[in-house]
């Protein structure tokens, strides 16, 4: 059997190199040809892939492949024809999706470039391998979207792979699962933004994300919103937090406002969860989607308590369906200064003080009901009563 290095490993050593960057490798894999399962097996390998032969090294834990081509069958990840024998590594490397991806590297530390994949990187162009490309057209068109996010806006995208893109669209099959786990690992990149403007660029973000390519339809040209539309506010948002939440939360906060406009002629209640669930248009665990349809219905009221427009019993109200969740009182408070930042106004929005709301909702986060407890002996909703007037006596605290 013979091993080379092969992947994202190789790729990041090369671009570090010739263009002085310090990209992250977290694994390192490894492909081999002239073998067979059942020798790897006979030397101590595990077998965990079940769709293809991989195997994780008995002391290192380190991911190896056979060499295998691939015939799509399907539309799922699995749905492929895998073939492993006598597979030569320039048959791996071509089912790869682009060149800067299909280098390997040998034990003595030769590079193995078939395809032009280090020409490719000096130019800063990212293009396709082969062929193979549009056998899982969704997934590879949203990895090369991740790439050019990673890799900044002076990379180019080969006008070929263009072309394959925009001519083979049509036969691009969402499937809302697959695409999650890609746009997981776009939001912890710096440019998530970058993403989405080069799905746009390639004239596949409506067909992806909808909703989100729905967007670019709504220029609300007044005095808080004057960007070219609501996508490019949306954009400048993600450009202003490293945190994949907020990203999550900016990227849904005013997802409802195409929606909206059509049927009433203004955005007005787009703050409405009920109404932004279904035009969620990724499959987001259950975590970040009650995250996400919480900041959807509070969003707009976070800047109104800040500015003490809600009465203090509509802001105890509002602290309760926080459900004692400082963290997403602080998300709530960030999301909308990004918001204010991200967005072209008229006159400088001026600057809210927030402070006061976090010490109120800590203060009524604090508040022991022990002692009163104790003394009363009430019901439950006593209780609850008691709470919620002692949290307006805090709140009315601070309007004097």
């Amino acid at each position: 059997m013979t091993e080379y290095i092969v992947g994202g490993y190789v790729r990041n050593l090369l671009i570090n190199k010739i263009h002085n960057l310090n990209l992250k490798s977290n694994d390192i894999d490894y492909v081999v040809i002239d073998s067979s399962e059942k020798e790897m097996l006979s030397k101590g390998f595990k077998r965990v892939g079940k769709s293809f032969p991989v195997f994780l090294h008995p002391e290192t834990n380190d991911e190896y492949a056979l060499a295998r081509i691939e015939r799509s069958t399907g539309l799922g990840y699995s749905d492929f024809e895998v073939k492993t024998e006598n597979v030569t590594l320039k048959q791996d490397l071509m089912r790869r999706d682009l060149t800067i991806n299909s280098l390997a590297l040998s034990e003595d530390g030769t590079v193995i470039d078939y395809f032009g994949g280090q020409s490719d990187i000096n130019k800063k162009l990212l293009r396709h391998t082969s062929d193979a490309f549009k056998e899982d057209l969704l997934i590879r068109t949203l990895r090369l979207a991740r790439f050019k996010a990673m890799l900044g806006y002076d990379w180019k995208i080969h006008y070929l792979t263009k072309l394959m893109i925009y001519t083979n669209k049509k036969d691009l099959k969402v499937q809302p699962d697959r695409v999650f786990k890609e746009v997981e690992k776009v939001m912890e990149l710096s440019n998530s933004a970058l993403f989405f403007e080069t799905l746009d660029e390639l004239d596949v973000l409506e067909i992806i994300f909808p909703n989100i390519g729905n967007l670019k339809t709504l220029r609300e040209n007044n005095q808080w919103h004057m960007e070219p539309n609501t996508f490019e506010h949306i954009m400048s948002m993600l450009k202003l937090t490293d945190r994949p939440i907020l990203k999550w939360l900016a990227l849904y906060h005013d997802i409802g406002k195409p929606t909206c406009t059509l049927q009433f002629g203004h955005s007005g209640g787009h703050d409405d969860a009920e109404l932004v669930e279904p035009l969620i248009d990724i499959q987001l665990p259950n975590n970040i989607k009650k995250q996400v349809l919480f900041s959807v219905d509070n969003h707009i009221r976070i800047s109104l308590a800040a500015k003490k427009e809600m009465t203090p019993k509509k802001v105890a109200k509002f602290f309760k369906a926080f459900r004692r969740n400082r963290q997403w009182l602080l998300d709530l408070i960030e999301l909308h200064k990004i918001d204010k930042l991200g967005a072209i106004r008229l006159n400088s929005p001026e600057p809210k003080d927030y402070s006061w709301l976090i010490e109120a909702f800590d203060r009524c986060l604090a508040h022991s009901v022990t002692k009163w407890v104790k003394e009363n002996d009430p019901s439950v909703e006593s209780i609850k009563q008691y709470i919620h007037n002692k949290h307006i006596e805090i709140i009315k605290e601070y309007y004097n």
